[in-house]
């Protein structure tokens, strides 16, 4: 009986980790919300509008260059529509280039949801077979009526004052954790944030090209 407060200590700060950790993830769920909501305005929306600025500019200098073409200046109108053509070349190869790269990132955030995913599919089968146990001694009970010592995973041979101790170890270690995370999510909301206000930007200047009605 002398052990059963040390015991109800040790739970009450497991019960902490957990709460802690649920709180963690939900805020992690909605920064992650955030930054795909960043995400789809800047490429499904500024991408879109600035590839029509894009066409309709080189649209525009096609039908200027007509406009000033003559037998004297021929030459140059080449030259100049293969500057124009070298230009958008280069800029096309620089967003194949960010394309790969975002595709590589975007690869390894996939892997990453999938070992979430069997990261929750395990604790899912081990909270099963707690389960399971835990239906086994019910009935046991039910049927028996008599206490005896419940079977425990862990070595038999450690007192309860080691395990608690050990689990105490462990959820301070799992505080410790969940801390450094709340303060990685701090900052990257910061840059989130920065982001949001860079896509603004941008956002404004690629409308500035846009063609204006008359």
């Amino acid at each position: 009986m002398t052990e059963k407060p040390e015991i109800e200590t040790v739970e009450k700060t497991a019960y902490l980790v957990k709460a802690e950790a649920y709180q963690t993830r939900s805020d992690l769920e909605e920064l992650i919300a955030t930054i795909e909501s960043v995400s789809a305005s800047v490429f499904l929306g500024d991408r879109q509008i600035a590839n029509q600025v894009t066409g309709s500019l080189t649209q525009q200098i096609d039908s200027a260059s007509k406009d000033i073409t003559s037998d004297e200046n021929i030459i140059s109108s080449l030259d100049h529509n293969i500057e124009i053509r070298a230009k958008l070349l280069e800029h096309r190869t620089f967003l194949n280039s960010t394309l790969v790269e975002i595709n590589s990132i975007l690869f390894d955030i996939a892997e990453k949801r999938n070992e979430l995913n069997q990261m929750r599919v395990a604790a899912n089968l081990v909270t099963a077979r707690l389960n399971a146990e835990l239906e086994s001694e019910l009935k046991r009970l039910k049927n028996d009526r008599n206490f005896q010592s419940f079977e425990r995973e862990f070595d038999d041979s450690l007192s309860l004052e080691s395990f608690c101790i050990q689990k105490e170890h462990q959820n301070s270690q799992h505080l410790k954790a969940l801390a450094s995370i709340a303060n990685a999510s701090s900052d990257l909301r910061d840059k989130v944030t920065k982001v949001q206000a860079e896509a603004k930007t941008a956002r404004d200047n690629i409308r500035e090209g846009l063609p204006k009605s008359k």
